[in-house]
């Protein structure tokens, strides 16, 4: 959505009850979809600045069967507004990334499912 003063915002639809946790995910999300449209592949069109955010909640409370195989749905909709951090985003990619880049943990290989996967796809790998 393009706003009067040429900037985006980004909206995401979801079907469900909102949540204090749901929308902290989802938080996440809106954010890297900003900074995606802000910083486009060299040569793709950017749709930037991003300045709003937010998460279309769809609470579906009444469903039927209309005919044809078609069903209808009605129920509340709630707006919930993501302020825009690109800061504490950032700081958050450093941290996954930090993670990634880091020593994996020493498991106790019985324990471990990654390990078993690991160890039967290696053996099958190698015949």
């Amino acid at each position: 959505m393009q706003f009067d003063d040429g900037s985006y915002g980004v909206i995401d639809f979801k079907t469900g009850d909102p949540s204090d946790d749901k929308t902290a995910i989802y938080s996440r999300q809106l954010q890297a979809y900003a900074l995606a449209l802000e910083n486009p592949a060299p040569g793709a069109h950017s749709l930037g600045p991003v300045s709003r955010l937010g998460l279309l909640y769809f609470t579906p409370d009444v469903c039927r069967y209309v005919g044809n195989g078609r069903q209808e749905m009605s129920g509340p909709m709630t707006w919930i507004e993501i302020p825009k951090d690109d800061r504490a985003f950032r700081n958050f990619l450093k941290e996954v990334i930090l993670l990634l880049d880091g020593p994996l943990p020493d498991p106790e290989r019985q324990n471990c499912d990654w390990c078993q996967y690991r160890s039967k796809y290696e053996r099958l790998a190698n015949g």
